[in-house]
């Protein structure tokens, strides 16, 4: 397809552009539901450059063949990112839970030591 032929199916695609939608050149589109093949691997980098400018996220850039599109639902991203991090680290909140409450025993102890004191002067 030649360029402002691309331009115009992914603008008649996307609601409006930000930054949730990536673009990116690929030479294997299987796997996705928006691609696109382009005449050359110049008009491949000037659609992306042209909506990267507009707002869209830079995804990954494999190849030219095919300019391509996707959308991160941020809920999703969000599920994602917390899922592999619980499954790399355990539960990382819990030790911070931990350490809220021991905190707030000592702010309680040191308030109810010297109560003339503002929590905000309480460093130790």
């Amino acid at each position: 397809m030649k360029e402002e032929e691309i331009k115009k199916a992914i603008e008649n695609t996307v609601e409006s552009i930000d930054s949730n939608w990536i673009i990116g050149i690929t030479d294997d589109p299987r796997e996705l539901a928006h691609a696109w093949r382009t005449n050359t691997k110049t008009i491949a980098k000037n659609v992306k450059n042209y909506f990267i400018e507009k707002g869209m996220s830079e995804g990954i850039s494999e190849g030219w063949r095919y300019v391509y599109i996707d959308y991160l639902d941020p809920k999703e991203l969000q599920e994602m990112i917390g899922d592999g991090i619980e499954a790399m680290y355990g539960n990382i909140f819990e030790p911070l839970d931990n350490l809220f409450e021991i905190l707030t025993e000592k702010d309680k102890k040191t308030v109810e030591q010297d109560p003339s004191k503002s929590r905000d002067e309480i460093t130790t």
